[in-house]
């Protein structure tokens, strides 16, 4: 028996770790259900329920606001 070091014996295939098909499809599944609620909450408002006429004197919907805030927050952080 040689004293020197020895070559690491080969991984077999079973013992290699594999992920299977659900621990892929269900995070995607996960943020496709996430995307889908947040679009409806931001979609669904009640001034879009109301009309054209007065959705737009009421200063729009949540889409809007959402949109107008990210405006106003880009223009106080920009030099």
């Amino acid at each position: 028996m040689p004293a020197g070091p020895q070559a690491p014996a080969a991984v077999s295939r079973r013992t290699q770790t594999r992920l299977t098909w659900w621990a892929m499809a269900l995070p995607a599944a996960a943020f496709g259900v996430f995307l889908f609620l947040l679009t409806t909450l931001l979609t669904a408002s009640p001034a879009s329920a109301d009309g054209a006429s007065e959705a737009g004197a009421s200063g729009g919907g949540t889409v809007a606001q959402v949109v107008r805030f990210a405006w106003y927050a880009v223009e106080r952080l920009a030099p």
